[in-house]
């Protein structure tokens, strides 16, 4: 082998180490970003062309925008406080600008305008595009596998349900 196919392959390979650490910071930047409910951020994460957001349970968006819209008509309000923790990430890369990554999501929030806690965990399936030379989730479809969640009546007394991957 060459001192210039060494090298080549070097520099191939610190690039897609980039790329690595690149998507994870984009996806903890979205995971950040709907914990404080900053929709221009999450916005920002996805593509601005042709990204599609599928969550079970939500609307399906065709469009970044959609997906804002959603959003700000589901959350932010007083007293809503969420937590996102997204790991176990696989990634593959398809492309020079295009990779394909499974995060592992465990999901809580409390309301305590309703007295109710919510747990669920998935995975997201995601795929990812550079685009001008920076990343973006193009596609970002959730399962759900399993579901919990609590309200505290007035009287004290807890009500639960559960919902698990019936597959």
């Amino acid at each position: 082998m060459s001192d210039y196919q060494l090298h080549a392959g070097m520099e191939r390979r610190l690039k897609q180490l980039e790329d690595w650490r690149d998507i994870i910071e984009l996806k903890h930047r979205y995971l950040r970003s709907a914990d404080r409910h900053d929709v221009p951020s999450v916005k920002d994460c996805f593509a601005p062309d042709n990204a599609v957001i599928e969550f079970e349970g939500f609307p399906r968006c065709e469009s970044r925008d959609a997906f804002a819209e959603m959003m700000n008509s589901f959350g932010g309000k007083q007293g809503f406080f969420t937590m996102h923790h997204g790991h176990n990430l696989g990634l593959d890369f398809t492309g020079n600008d295009g990779a394909k990554g499974i995060w592992t999501l465990h999901f809580s929030s409390i309301d305590k305008n309703t007295g109710s806690t919510t747990e669920i965990g998935g995975e997201y399936h995601e795929e990812y595009a550079r685009i001008n030379d920076r990343w973006y989730i193009q596609t970002s479809i959730f399962h759900r596998q399993y579901f919990r969640g609590e309200t505290v009546g007035k009287d004290g007394i807890v009500k639960a349900t559960a919902l698990g991957d019936e597959s």
